[in-house]
């Protein structure tokens, strides 16, 4: 049984404003004029903010998905009032011993397999399970540790807390952040922040790494941000992206309440297909689809929680933590299925003939 059973939002009641949408005819992923509708009536089902019902295509030929009509770029910042990236880098609370040791547990693992000295950290060997490691492997965003002056730039920095770290772990760090609010709270922490990547001064082979934890789906133009972050890569550096799968098994089973739909703020969602195949036209190759870093059960439980509109009974958060452990030994098969791809590529280095 799909569990898109949805209850109305007071933003649905109203509009997107007609003269902030634009319409794109074709697949922005490939160009491909061909489509199918994926899912109608969309709304904001994850923060209520934003107005409008919306439609999701399907293309044939990549299999990305994307809104069209869709917000232009003038009025888009009308679906992120209040978002939470705006929130602060870092908690002023009390951390317990339990939580220390945890981090330093984690930071243990990383330094030793990335080749980081971050602190506080644990000496000596480091025994965490598989799950645990691929989630140590996300806070360094598999990004081995750098040499001296190395250059790291993260598209979508939001508050800086990300950067903040890797600044610790030896880098020499740069942010994107269009939001103004966010990117304040990123510059207060010292960081250099631009608004615009493809507008910033940057010159071109001046990245080693570059990164987009859950940005590329927000793009209005994916190509032309890839395009800009291959040029800004020296030969042989590093691209990490992290999105939502279109492929998911919670997608399929959720549908419409699916909460990696985002809608409008989600404005294209790829497949492990379709992105290996803008980031090879953009000039990357070593394209390496990793394995999912978190379990299913937290993209289920929060797709249950849409789908119904209110909190779950014990009951309810019973079985949906069983269909998600289901989809955990499929996916442990089929990764592509994921609920989040996380891929990394390298900068294509340019042709030298043979002696």
């Amino acid at each position: 049984m799909r569990l898109d059973r949805i209850d109305t939002i007071d933003a649905a009641s109203s509009s997107w404003p007609s003269q902030g949408l634009e319409t794109l005819g074709t697949c922005p992923v490939c160009g491909h004029a061909g489509r199918e509708p994926l899912l109608t009536e969309l709304r904001d089902l994850v923060f209520g903010i934003s107005p409008g019902t919306w439609t999701l295509w399907r293309c044939p030929a990549c299999g990305a998905g994307y809104l069209d009509p869709r917000p232009d770029r003038a009025t888009i910042g009308l679906a992120y009032a209040g978002y939470y990236t705006q929130e602060a880098a870092h908690s002023s609370g009390p951390v317990s011993a339990a939580r220390t040791r945890r981090l330093a547990c984690r930071n243990a693992y990383v330094n030793q397999r990335w080749g980081y000295s971050l602190a506080p950290a644990l000496t000596g060997p480091v025994r965490l399970s598989a799950a645990q490691q691929r989630r140590a492997d996300r806070v360094v965003r598999s990004l081995p540790a750098p040499s001296p002056g190395e250059r790291l730039l993260d598209v979508g920095c939001g508050n800086g807390a990300w950067l903040d770290l890797m600044r610790a772990g030896g880098w020499a760090v740069w942010g994107v952040e269009p939001d103004a609010q966010s990117a304040a709270r990123a510059a207060a922490l010292g960081l250099s922040i631009v608004p615009d990547l493809l507008s910033a001064p940057f010159a071109d082979q001046s990245f080693d790494a570059i990164t987009l934890n859950h940005v590329i789906e927000h793009l209005h133009d994916p190509c032309a941000t890839l395009a800009r972050c291959q040029a800004l890569l020296k030969p042989g550096g590093r691209l990490w992206i992290a999105t939502p799968n279109l492929d998911a098994l919670g997608r399929v089973r959720f549908g419409r309440a699916w909460r990696g739909l985002e809608t409008p703020r989600h404005l294209v969602l790829f497949t492990a297909a379709s992105l290996r195949g803008i980031l090879a036209a953009a000039g990357f190759e070593s394209i390496e689809l990793l394995p999912p870093t978190d379990p299913a059960r937290g993209m289920f439980l929060e797709s249950a929680r849409i789908a119904r509109g209110r909190r779950l009974t014990w009951l309810a958060r019973a079985r949906v933590k069983w269909q998600a452990w289901w989809a955990d030994r499929r996916v442990s098969r089929e990764p592509e299925r994921a609920e989040e791809l996380v891929v990394v590529a390298v900068r294509r280095a340019p042709y030298r003939a043979p002696p």
